[in-house]
């Protein structure tokens, strides 16, 4: 029989606690039984393996993580985390290109690792945040926390910047832009296309090695106005090519782009929304003549959501400010293991408060209905739904800033679909998922961690949304 001993003053992060070595000494030395050892988890798994396969129970599934529910006061650092995890795959991949290993890439690699895996790990808040969030201890450890995330960043732009300009074959310094080189380090081969400045075309680009790390920053500023959109271009998996300046294809409207009232369609879908609501009033998938949204739903398809204890019902007083309408915080009743969940707690759920406006922005890569909005919790909420010429999917993005709010609250985005008799699968570590059928008995059911998408579907029809920025699903 194996037991779990931690520090009998401490929750998590325990520390050694002596005194359970002096007991355990005295409990031998009286003779009584059974014996007992301490032993690492080390010990614990070589003495299993002694053990013959068949007095060991075999059990299968996942084991959903449910303590990751803090992402989402983290939301910034938590996009950015993931988009470094896919910045190191690029960087091992160029990595290969190499002839002979570089010891120092190897060793950024590992560190860049270190601090993605460091962030991903830790808890979101200190113990006294709830209560105390403006304490300076407080405030400090989140600023240690959060710096893995924005090493792991650094040291994963550093990677790929470095490793595309030696792949380039780039000079130290040179005036000008002769070609592009374009990785994708997808294992699937890719049609993109691609923003580029104005001035890698007009010859006024002065380059030198130190220079390149400005191209990172000044992207996200790209638009119309100093950049020009290339494509389609064709890329290969897990790999990459260069094209000269001259052969590059300046991105042309495609006929399969249609805008009507307030319908916009691609080739694959159409979009019907309210001008006064902002509502999605449906969204046809073509192929299939399948109308994806839930109408029934009170909520709309990419809809937005807070939601707060209701302080109508239930007071948010401190220390816990509202949130023990949900958990009832019973010291002794959690060391004995006794559930504190409060199930049925007051909720309130808000979606916006008014439309500011809409406009459809049509480009040559697709058509996009973009929404602003007014919200409980946040500033400047705008929502961007485009449909591409050349692929059968929809981008969202939402963009917003959060208000300082100290009291519980959850945001969502909503997604009513149209399916029966549903079933759902997701990814984690790597491998699909079926919920409740491929989950272990007592594991998390409210929410679930995805590690890029989940998926939903009848057997005829499906909606799979890809997750890159925002882990969290309700199913």
């Amino acid at each position: 029989l194996y037991l779990s001993w931690t520090h009998s003053l401490f929750w998590d992060n325990n520390p050694p606690y002596p005194q359970a070595l002096a007991m355990i000494k005295r409990w031998n030395d009286e003779g009584r039984t059974p014996v007992i050892r301490l032993i690492t988890p080390e010990g614990l798994l070589a003495k299993l393996k002694q053990q013959p396969d068949a007095l060991l129970p075999l059990h299968s599934g996942d084991w959903t993580d449910w303590w990751n529910f803090g992402c989402a006061s983290a939301a910034v650092e938590t996009r950015i985390n993931r988009e470094s995890r896919a910045r190191l795959a690029a960087a091992e991949l160029l990595r290969t290109t190499r002839r002979t290993p570089h010891e120092e890439t190897r060793q950024l690699v590992d560190e860049a690792y270190w601090n993605l895996n460091l962030y991903d790990e830790h808890t979101w808040g200190h113990f006294a945040s709830i209560p105390h969030p403006e304490w300076d201890g407080v405030v400090a450890q989140w600023y240690h926390k959060a710096h893995y995330a924005y090493q792991a960043r650094s040291l994963s732009s550093l990677l790929v910047r470095d490793q595309l300009d030696a792949l380039a074959g780039n000079p130290v310094s040179g005036e000008g832009c002769q070609g592009l080189l374009l990785l994708n380090a997808a294992p699937v081969s890719r049609k993109v296309f691609v923003r580029a400045p104005t001035v890698w075309f007009d010859n006024s680009w002065l380059h030198f090695s130190s220079k390149v790390h400005s191209i990172d920053v000044e992207r996200e500023g790209w638009d119309d106005t100093n950049s020009r959109l290339l494509g389609p271009i064709e890329l290969p998996a897990n790999g990459y090519r260069i094209i000269p300046i001259s052969e590059l294809p300046a991105a042309t409207e495609s006929e399969g782009i249609k805008i009507s009232g307030n319908t916009i369609e691609s080739p694959s879908h159409r979009l019907t929304f309210d001008p006064s609501t902002g509502r999605i009033t449906s969204l046809i998938d073509k192929t299939l003549d399948w109308d994806i949204v839930d109408h029934a739903n009170p909520w709309s398809f990419f809809g937005f959501v807070q939601e707060t204890v209701d302080p109508e019902r239930y007071p948010c007083l401190p220390p816990y400010y509202g949130r023990d309408a949900s958990f009832q915080i019973q010291y002794d009743g959690l060391r004995q293991d006794i559930e504190n969940w409060r199930p049925n707690w007051p909720a309130r759920r808000q979606g916006p408060t008014a439309l500011g406006g809409h406009r459809v922005e049509r480009a040559a890569d697709g058509v996009s209905l973009v929404l602003d909005w007014a919200a409980p919790g946040v500033e400047q909420l705008q929502q961007r739904i485009k449909l591409f010429a050349h692929r059968a999917a929809i981008e969202l993005s939402v963009s917003f800033r959060k208000q300082d709010i100290a009291t519980p609250e959850s945001l969502y985005l909503s997604f009513p679909c149209h399916l029966a008799q549903w079933r759902a699968h997701f990814d984690t570590a790597g491998l699909s998922v079926e919920l409740d059928a491929e989950q272990l008995p007592g594991s998390c059911r409210d929410w679930v961690t995805v590690g890029q998408w989940v998926s939903l579907h009848d057997g005829t029809h499906g909606l799979t949304l890809a997750c890159p920025d925002a882990p969290m699903v309700q199913i």
